[in-house]
């Protein structure tokens, strides 16, 4: 479900798909498409610290925190199910600090002393 895929990819296409719908139809449509049209990503991995999409932009409007399901990107409901959201550090309630993460350096929510060194200068 962590994925990233090109609009060429079988998914997203309407004569690959068994119920014959248009991918805005089902599931795939939930993906955030990019602001460079190249790809959509999954919405586990919009504003979780990492660039997917080659323009930034599933992390450049990532201000909030903590995170919430259904936020606006771009115009874009990221919509989660709740099997998405159970183990994701950065949609915790807790995670009302925002830091730039220690490896990207993009701006993440943290929960500071939970022991997860996220931060860049570990705030833990």
């Amino acid at each position: 479900s962590d994925e990233v895929c090109s609009l060429e990819h079988d998914n997203f296409s309407k004569a690959k798909n068994p119920e014959n719908k248009l991918y805005e139809e089902t599931e795939l449509g939930n993906y955030f498409a990019c602001e460079d049209g190249l790809v959509r990503i999954h919405p586990v991995l919009v504003c979780d610290g990492h660039d997917h999409c080659m323009d930034g932009s599933d992390e450049n409007q990532c201000f909030e925190c903590p995170r919430k399901n259904n936020m606006i990107v771009h115009n874009q409901v990221i919509h989660l199910k709740e099997e998405h959201i159970r183990n994701m550090q950065h949609l915790k309630p807790t995670a009302v600090f925002q830091c730039k993460h220690a490896f990207s350096l993009q701006p993440v929510c943290a929960t500071l002393a939970d022991g997860n060194p996220e931060c860049e200068g570990h705030f833990v």
